[in-house]
């Protein structure tokens, strides 16, 4: 998928969850701040990656249980897996 796809599909999904959390306030990041944030966090940068990490966090809590439970180790898992890969976003 090329860079351009990728990245549209990124702000899609976060259009999707700023909306569905638009009732709490959570987000205060229009699609521009977005953008720049997820291509910081691309080329590298640690605070990015962190703001990135922190968006998703109600999305990863609800991918990591396992058999009905909570599972701490499938987080971190969940949270190992992005930070490696969010580099190869670009390719």
């Amino acid at each position: 998928m090329h860079i351009t796809t990728r990245l549209q599909h990124a702000v899609a999904c976060f259009e999707r969850i700023k909306r569905k959390n638009a009732k709490y306030g959570e987000l205060k990041m229009d699609t521009l701040k977005f953008e720049n944030v997820l291509r910081q966090a691309i080329n590298g940068s640690h605070e990015d990656i962190e703001i990135i990490l922190k968006l998703y966090a109600p999305l990863i809590d609800r991918q990591s249980y396992l058999n009905g439970k909570f599972d701490e180790d499938l987080r971190q898992y969940i949270l190992m897996h992005v930070i490696k890969n969010i580099s190869k976003f670009r390719s």
